[in-house]
């Protein structure tokens, strides 16, 4: 069986860590190199990226 690996990357860019204000954007970088800039659903406060 084949095995993948990823890593989430996710910075708190605001002071505060309210659910109102924190940043919901994140980058996903899987074992070939490739990095997918992600975010929560717009329902969540996400940004569209």
């Amino acid at each position: 069986m084949s095995e993948h690996t990823a890593t989430i990357d996710w910075r708190r860019e605001t002071a505060g860590f309210t659910y109102e204000a924190y940043n919901r954007d994140h980058d996903w970088t899987f074992d070939g190199g490739i990095t997918v800039r992600a975010s929560a659903t717009p329902n969540y406060r996400g940004s569209p990226v």
